[in-house]
Protein backbone atom coordinates (compact mmCIF):
# COMPACT_ATOMS: atom_id res chain seq x y z
CA UNK A 1 0.00 0.00 0.00
CA UNK A 2 2.89 2.16 0.60
CA UNK A 3 3.80 1.81 -3.05
CA UNK A 4 0.46 2.96 -4.65
CA UNK A 5 0.53 5.67 -2.17
CA UNK A 6 4.17 6.80 -3.57
CA UNK A 7 3.01 5.80 -6.99
CA UNK A 8 -0.28 8.43 -6.64
CA UNK A 9 1.63 10.97 -5.12
CA UNK A 10 4.76 11.12 -7.85
CA UNK A 11 1.58 11.01 -10.38
CA UNK A 12 -0.11 13.54 -8.89
CA UNK A 13 2.69 15.57 -9.01
CA UNK A 14 3.88 14.75 -12.45
CA UNK A 15 0.18 15.67 -13.50
CA UNK A 16 0.57 18.78 -11.68
CA UNK A 17 3.39 19.81 -13.34
CA UNK A 18 2.37 19.51 -16.38
CA UNK A 19 -0.43 21.83 -16.02
CA UNK A 20 1.42 24.40 -14.93
CA UNK A 21 3.65 23.87 -17.47
CA UNK A 22 0.64 24.38 -20.13
CA UNK A 23 -0.93 26.90 -17.95
CA UNK A 24 2.92 28.73 -18.60
CA UNK A 25 3.11 28.18 -22.15
CA UNK A 26 -0.47 29.25 -22.72
CA UNK A 27 0.86 32.21 -21.07
CA UNK A 28 3.66 32.77 -23.17
CA UNK A 29 1.78 32.54 -26.23
CA UNK A 30 -1.09 35.03 -25.32
CA UNK A 31 1.34 37.46 -24.18
CA UNK A 32 3.32 36.92 -27.45
CA UNK A 33 -0.15 36.85 -29.44
CA UNK A 34 -0.49 40.04 -27.37
CA UNK A 35 2.30 42.00 -28.61
CA UNK A 36 2.11 41.29 -32.19
CA UNK A 37 -1.59 42.31 -32.38
CA UNK A 38 0.22 45.62 -31.11
CA UNK A 39 2.47 45.72 -33.13
CA UNK A 40 0.20 44.85 -36.54
CA UNK A 41 -2.64 47.39 -34.78
CA UNK A 42 0.51 49.78 -34.55
CA UNK A 43 1.61 49.16 -38.12
CA UNK A 44 -2.19 49.12 -39.43
CA UNK A 45 -2.66 52.41 -37.59
CA UNK A 46 0.79 53.61 -39.02
CA UNK A 47 -0.04 52.62 -42.61
CA UNK A 48 -3.96 54.28 -42.80
CA UNK A 49 -2.16 57.34 -41.37
CA UNK A 50 -0.07 56.93 -44.65
CA UNK A 51 -2.50 56.41 -46.77
CA UNK A 52 -4.17 59.52 -45.99
CA UNK A 53 -1.21 61.84 -46.20
CA UNK A 54 -0.48 60.23 -49.05
CA UNK A 55 -4.13 60.54 -50.49
CA UNK A 56 -4.19 64.33 -49.78
CA UNK A 57 -0.45 64.84 -51.50
CA UNK A 58 -2.16 63.10 -54.43
CA UNK A 59 -5.39 65.25 -54.15
CA UNK A 60 -3.05 68.26 -54.10
CA UNK A 61 -0.47 66.68 -56.83
CA UNK A 62 -4.15 66.20 -59.18
CA UNK A 63 -5.30 69.52 -58.34
CA UNK A 64 -1.91 71.45 -59.23
CA UNK A 65 -1.38 69.33 -62.35
CA UNK A 66 -5.03 69.15 -63.87
CA UNK A 67 -4.09 73.10 -64.04
CA UNK A 68 -0.76 72.51 -65.74
CA UNK A 69 -2.44 69.79 -68.08
CA UNK A 70 -4.54 71.76 -70.15
CA UNK A 71 -3.45 72.89 -72.94
CA UNK A 72 -3.10 76.74 -73.81
CA UNK A 73 -4.86 78.00 -76.55
CA UNK A 74 -3.26 78.55 -80.11
CA UNK A 75 -3.90 81.24 -81.32
CA UNK A 76 -5.54 81.33 -84.54
CA UNK A 77 -3.48 82.52 -87.85
CA UNK A 78 -5.24 85.54 -89.43
CA UNK A 79 -5.06 85.79 -93.09
CA UNK A 80 -6.80 89.07 -94.44
CA UNK A 81 -7.37 88.85 -98.29
CA UNK A 82 -7.33 92.80 -99.56
CA UNK A 83 -9.15 92.29 -102.67
CA UNK A 84 -11.88 89.40 -101.06
CA UNK A 85 -12.86 92.04 -98.94
CA UNK A 86 -13.23 94.82 -101.51
CA UNK A 87 -15.04 92.71 -103.20
CA UNK A 88 -17.54 91.75 -100.22
CA UNK A 89 -17.81 95.47 -99.68
CA UNK A 90 -18.78 96.33 -103.19
CA UNK A 91 -21.37 92.79 -103.63
CA UNK A 92 -22.79 94.53 -100.34
CA UNK A 93 -23.46 98.06 -101.45
CA UNK A 94 -25.06 96.49 -104.70
CA UNK A 95 -27.38 93.93 -102.99
CA UNK A 96 -28.59 96.18 -100.11
CA UNK A 97 -28.83 99.92 -101.74
CA UNK A 98 -28.71 98.68 -105.76
CA UNK A 99 -25.70 101.35 -106.24
CA UNK A 100 -21.98 101.36 -107.48
CA UNK A 101 -19.72 102.31 -105.27
CA UNK A 102 -19.78 106.21 -106.87
CA UNK A 103 -23.33 106.32 -106.42
CA UNK A 104 -23.56 105.17 -102.66
CA UNK A 105 -23.29 107.63 -99.84
CA UNK A 106 -20.67 107.67 -97.08
CA UNK A 107 -23.14 106.41 -94.53
CA UNK A 108 -24.13 103.29 -97.24
CA UNK A 109 -20.23 102.15 -97.24
CA UNK A 110 -20.26 102.11 -94.13
CA UNK A 111 -22.70 99.69 -93.78
CA UNK A 112 -21.48 97.56 -96.17
CA UNK A 113 -17.74 97.81 -94.30
CA UNK A 114 -19.60 96.77 -91.19
CA UNK A 115 -21.06 94.21 -93.12
CA UNK A 116 -18.62 92.20 -94.67
CA UNK A 117 -16.09 92.72 -91.60
CA UNK A 118 -19.03 90.65 -89.77
CA UNK A 119 -19.32 88.53 -92.21
CA UNK A 120 -15.15 87.78 -91.82
CA UNK A 121 -15.59 87.58 -88.12
CA UNK A 122 -18.46 85.31 -88.39
CA UNK A 123 -16.86 82.86 -91.21
CA UNK A 124 -13.54 82.76 -89.45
Amino acid sequence: MATAKKETKTTAKKTTAKKETAVKTTKKETVAKATKTTKSSTKTATTKAATKTSAKATAKTAAKSSTKKVPKAKKPTITFDKDLFKRSVLYNVKTLYRKNMDEATPEQIFQAVSYAIKDQVIDH
